[in-house]
C-alpha cells in the first residue's frame, strides 16, 4: 500500500517517465500482449492498497519515444506500451513484486539498443541523483530490481550500501521464452525467503 501523498507527488514529478507494476489481466493466454494497454486499471478506486514500496523494477531507459501513449493522456504509460511489456505482465503475476514501482534508471534517454545509449560520469551521477529523489518519495527500503546487467552494476556501484539490488533479464532481450521472465522473478523471491 501506497500513501496518497507519495502516490500523488511520484505522479506530479514521474507520471509520464514511470509506473507501476500492475496491468489489465491478459485474455486466456496469460502470455499474450492482450490488454497490455489497456490503463483502466489506474482508475480503479483501490489502486493505492494494490501499489506498493516493497519492490522498485528499474530498466536502462526508455527503449524510445513511444508513439502509441498519444491514444493515452494520462499518467503511468511507460511499462504498458512496449511490445515486449507482456513478459513484465507475465513475470509478476501473482507474485509479491506484483503492484511494484517501475521507473528507468536513465530517464528522457530514448535509444532502441543499450549499445546506442550514450552513458558517461555525469549522466550516471544525475540518473542516480534523480533515482534517489525518487526513492525517497516513495518512501520505505524496497529492494531493487534491475532489468539487465548494465543497470546492476550502475546500482551496485552506487547504491548497494543502501539497498538489496537483484537483476532480471532486460525485458527487451528477446532470444528467451517468456517463461524465463517468470523463473528469475520466482528465483529472487525464492532468494528472499518470500
Amino acid at each position: 500500500m501506497i500513501k496518497r501523498e507519495a502516490y500523488e507527488e511520484l505522479e506530479k514529478r514521474y507520471g509520464d517517465i514511470a509506473s507501476w507494476a500492475i496491468w489489465a489481466p491478459g485474455e486466456d493466454d496469460e502470455e499474450s500482449s492482450i490488454n497490455i494497454e489497456d490503463m483502466s486499471v489506474f482508475d480503479e478506486p483501490d489502486l493505492l492498497d494494490k501499489i506498493h514500496s516493497d519492490f522498485v523494477i528499474i530498466g536502462l531507459n526508455p527503449s524510445k519515444d513511444n508513439p502509441k501513449k498519444d491514444k493515452y493522456d494520462g499518467s503511468w504509460w511507460m511499462f504498458h506500451m512496449g511490445k515486449n511489456d507482456h513478459k513484465l505482465r507475465y513475470a509478476f503475476t501473482d507474485t509479491p513484486i506484483w503492484g511494484a514501482y517501475m521507473t528507468d534508471l536513465y530517464k528522457g534517454q530514448f535509444a532502441g539498443t543499450e549499445d546506442k545509449l550514450s552513458v558517461n560520469d555525469e549522466l550516471i551521477k544525475s540518473a542516480i541523483k534523480e533515482l534517489k529523489k525518487e526513492l525517497t518519495i516513495l518512501g520505505g527500503k524496497p529492494k531493487l530490481i534491475a532489468l539487465g546487467n548494465q543497470v546492476r552494476d550502475v546500482l551496485e556501484e552506487h547504491l548497494s550500501d543502501e539497498y538489496e539490488i537483484y537483476r532480471m533479464y532486460n525485458h527487451g532481450y528477446r532470444f528467451k521464452p517468456i517463461e524465463y521472465w517468470k523463473e528469475q522473478t520466482l528465483e529472487i523471491l525464492e532468494e528472499l525467503g518470500l
